[in-house]
């Protein structure tokens, strides 16, 4: 048996004996202790017409009873004649006000858990908001090309996935209900239609 004295007090770390012996503590990719009651859910989306130059396209809210860690975001989309637009990634500490938004749930992973209710919010933008919410910044941007609808693989052959784990080392960080992640473009888009999804972990 081997002691370890602390150097800041007279604690000992005995090893290999079970009451005193050494623990770790293993974290996950979102910087939480496996330990800790983690659900993971994804939405995708339907095909969704945006407006004729759309603003706020996708949105994902924190949440009051969860912190809201979001791994990755993924979006295709077609319009009338083939665009390229820019996609903005926008972090807002206060919600978009007005406009016609159609919700989507979030579907866990694991469906045995004890709740598998998602607490975030997610949905998407068929008409344009009336009041921007207060932006923070843009985290992330890229264009994209939408094709036109007549392709016959237009949105199979164009998925942009956004992984914040893989860009930033980690998730994008939502602690409260107020704490927003939206896709943004804000240029005429004719006949644009989307399908979007978004994966997230909450603790």
């Amino acid at each position: 048996m081997a002691n370890i004295k602390s150097y800041n007090s007279s604690a000992v770390l005995n090893i290999d004996v079970q009451s005193t012996a050494a623990r770790i503590t293993p974290y996950s990719f979102d910087g939480t202790p496996y330990s800790v009651n983690r659900q993971t859910y994804s939405v995708a989306t339907p095909l969704i017409t945006a407006a004729g130059t759309p603003t706020s396209l996708f949105v994902i809210t924190g949440s009051v009873t969860s912190t809201v860690r979001v791994l990755r975001m993924t979006f295709s989309g077609v319009s009338t004649s083939g665009v390229n637009v820019p996609i903005y990634v926008q972090r807002k500490i206060s919600p978009n006000v007005g406009g016609t938004t159609t919700p989507f749930f979030g579907i866990p992973m694991d469906n045995n858990a004890a709740s598998t209710a998602a607490s975030a919010l997610v949905y998407a933008y068929t008409a344009n908001f009336t009041t921007a919410g207060t932006i923070m910044g843009s985290l992330y941007s890229c264009v994209s090309y939408l094709p036109p609808a007549t392709t016959v693989t237009s949105l199979a052959n164009n998925v942009t996935q956004i992984d914040f784990t893989e860009i930033f080392g980690e998730p994008i960080v939502l602690p409260g209900k107020n704490d927003i992640l939206e896709l943004y473009s804000g240029i005429v888009q004719a006949g644009a239609a989307y399908i979007f999804s978004v994966t997230w972990t909450e603790t």
